[in-house]
C-alpha cells in the first residue's frame, strides 16, 4: 500500500485517510504542543487496547472484544485516524453480530492500520525536527 501526503492528510492507497492531521489541529485550535501530547497518549493507550483486544479474542469473549473495538473506533476518529477507525468499526459490527471467528481473522488488519498510523506520525516528527 503506497501512502501519499497532501495538506496534512495521509492516505492509504488513495482511499482511506491514515492520519488527518489538519482536522485534529483544527479541533485543537492550532495548538501543536497539545496535538503532540494527545497523539502520544493515543498511541500508548491504543497499543494497550489492541493487546487487550487480542487477549479477549483468544479467550472467546466476543462481548469484551466488541467493546474494545468500539473504544478504538471512537478514539481513532477523535485523533484523525480515519482508516483505523473504519477497521475498528468493521470489527465492532462483526462482534455485535457474534462473529468471533471473523473478528480473529481481521485483527491483523487493525494492527496493520495502527502500525501505518504510527509510521505516519514518525514521518511527521522527522519532518518537523
Amino acid at each position: 500500500m503506497m501512502d501519499r501526503t497532501t495538506g496534512g492528510a495521509s492516505w492509504a492507497g488513495g482511499r482511506q485517510m491514515i492520519f488527518n492531521r489538519q482536522l485534529l489541529l483544527e479541533r485543537l485550535l492550532g495548538d501543536h504542543d497539545l496535538l503532540a501530547t494527545i497523539v502520544s497518549s493515543f498511541q500508548s493507550d491504543t497499543r494497550l487496547r489492541l493487546d487487550e483486544l487480542k487477549v479477549t479474542l483468544a479467550q472467546g469473549d466476543v462481548e469484551a472484544a466488541t467493546r474494545l473495538a468500539h473504544t478504538i473506533k471512537g478514539s481513532s476518529a477523535n485523533v484523525g485516524g480515519e482508516a483505523l477507525s473504519n477497521v475498528a468499526q468493521d470489527l465492532e459490527r462483526l462482534g455485535r453480530a457474534g462473529h468471533l471467528r471473523e473478528m480473529n481473522r481481521q485483527i491483523s488488519q487493525l494492527d496493520s492500520c495502527f502500525s501505518q498510523f504510527c509510521a505516519e506520525l514518525g514521518k511527521e516528527r522527522g519532518a518537523s525536527s
